[in-house]
């Protein structure tokens, strides 16, 4: 079943993670230079907490987009896991945590989680124009 992709204004969305400059920097040429987002941001539908995308969510921010385009997923469904990817951090983060943390306004250090969806949307191009 195709996801639906849905565009809610950014100030809607929360994160978990910060970015890192290097990457959003590219990601904002590519998108300036290609003129499409090639794939949604993924949200956990109650929390607005975004799963998969703050590089992509923080890239359109720079480029003045007036709405995102996400696909809610409801992130407690079993087909949803989560890990760390940094080895030093040997706790398993908890999703209640993570919201936890992103509906306080507070963020983990850039890439310390990785979230398993069992559908990714990919090459979903979006103009940009659509988004600003």
């Amino acid at each position: 079943m195709k996801q639906r992709i849905l565009f809610v204004p950014p100030e809607e969305l929360k994160v978990h993670e910060k970015t890192n400059k290097k990457r959003l920097l590219a990601i904002v040429a590519d998108i300036k230079r290609c003129g499409v987002l090639n794939a949604p941001i993924i949200v956990a539908r109650q929390e607005k907490v975004v799963l998969d995308g703050h590089h992509r969510l923080a890239a359109l921010k720079l480029l003045g987009a007036k709405f995102i385009p996400v696909v809610l997923v409801d992130y407690f469904s079993q087909q949803i896991r989560v890990g760390l990817r940094r080895p030093q951090l040997r706790s398993r983060l908890i999703k209640t945590a993570i919201l936890s943390l992103a509906a306080k306004g507070k963020v983990l250090p850039y890439k310390t989680t990785r979230h398993e969806l069992p559908q990714r949307l990919r090459n979903e191009r979006i103009s940009l124009s659509e988004l600003v």
